[in-house]
């Protein structure tokens, strides 16, 4: 996809959506870090997919199960 569909895309959707592939090595607990780099930048919504979540443009349903430390 060039730049301008993109930009197309996201002016359409009002949103930026971006993926990104982590490979993790080891088992067990794992922090996700998001710092602020510029306020005007909202995050509505992080998607973890360990296998299985089938595509759709709003994406899962929310989860209520989280872990706190």
């Amino acid at each position: 996809m060039n730049c301008n569909k993109v930009w197309e895309q996201t002016v359409k959707d009002n949103a930026r959506f971006i993926d990104l592939k982590a490979i993790i090595k080891a088992q067990g607990y794992h922090t996700l870090k998001i710092w602020l780099i510029d306020p005007g930048v909202v995050i509505e919504k992080i998607v973890v997919d360990t296998g299985g979540v089938r595509a759709s443009y709003l994406g899962p349903p929310e989860s209520y199960r989280y872990f706190i430390r």
